[in-house]
């Protein structure tokens, strides 16, 4: 009697505990800190059936226990924390394992897939980088023909275009795995050019501070660009040199110009040799 008491306390251990022999505290317990929708999902009724309806004195509650136990703490937590939780994430494939890695978490993520993915683009790349990369991923890919190259520097780079203000995740998928790329290439590009015993080096002494996140932009989009050259001018055969002037490095200030060809003189003494340690003899 003892128990029938403490287990009418709560409303739910009501309904828990129809006539007929009384459920063991403990399942009682387990099944009231599961969130109903959860619980309906594991004995077999819809989503949105209440506890009333659901129970059946036949039930195994040995059985549910177990399934019960089962469910880790982060697939009980409410549908807006899992949002949550998904939309901090640092990167798109991290989302995209995430989001796959229960059915739990999947959903969550299908009932909010464009805001979650679009702010996990924003987590990966700089608003300052953007731009930068959503034209090198546009010029990728493709067979170029002269009217084409003209149409995309028109489109792109003589008027810049706003990137896209919302992702999906098959989208966002292509533009995190070209900004990993990236990043790996700028974190390199760092290291060779702040360690003086390199051959890529131009400094006397590492400085004291480390590299601005403004620089880091800087560099990055200096990789795009020279994505973007390379898959739009890599068929020598469509332009003339003056052409070329033209239509892509008059679309840029000097500087810019300067920082491009820091990159392809870096890109080509690394490639050059065959290994990433330059050796001057070979030149």
């Amino acid at each position: 009697m003892k128990q029938s008491k403490t287990a009418t306390q709560d409303p739910l251990s009501a309904v828990l505990q129809p006539p007929g022999p009384l459920l063991p505290q403990r399942h009682v317990e387990r099944i009231l800190s599961a969130r109903p929708d959860n619980l309906a999902l594991i004995i077999g009724a819809p989503p949105t059936t209440s506890l009333c309806h659901i129970w059946t004195p036949t039930k195994n509650w040995n059985e549910i226990e177990k399934n019960l136990s089962v469910i880790s703490m982060m697939e009980r937590f409410p549908l807006e924390l899992k949002q949550a939780l998904l939309s901090s994430l640092l990167d798109v494939y991290s989302l995209r394992s995430a989001a796959l890695c229960c059915s739990s978490f999947y959903h969550a993520f299908l009932s909010a897939e464009e805001l979650i993915t679009t702010q996990v683009v924003k987590n990966q790349l700089d608003a300052e980088v953007i731009s930068e990369a959503v034209i090198a991923l546009q010029s990728s890919g493709q067979s170029w023909t002269r009217q084409g190259v003209l149409d995309f520097v028109d489109h792109h780079l003589r008027t810049r275009t706003t990137p896209p203000t919302s992702w999906t995740l098959s989208e966002a998928l292509p533009l995190s795995n070209l900004h990993t790329n990236v990043e790996r290439f700028t974190s390199e590009f760092i290291a060779e050019m702040l360690n003086t015993s390199s051959e890529f080096a131009y400094i006397d002494a590492p400085p004291t501070w480390p590299v601005s996140k403004k620089e880091m932009n800087r560099i990055q989009r200096t990789f795009y660009r020279f994505e973007v050259y390379c898959n739009l001018f890599h068929d020598s055969k469509l332009f003339e040199a003056s052409e070329i002037e033209d239509l892509f490095f008059s679309k840029f200030s000097y500087w810019e110009n300067e920082q491009l060809a820091c990159v392809h003189d870096y890109l080509f003494r690394v490639v050059c040799p065959g290994t990433k340690t330059y050796d001057s003899s070979q030149n």
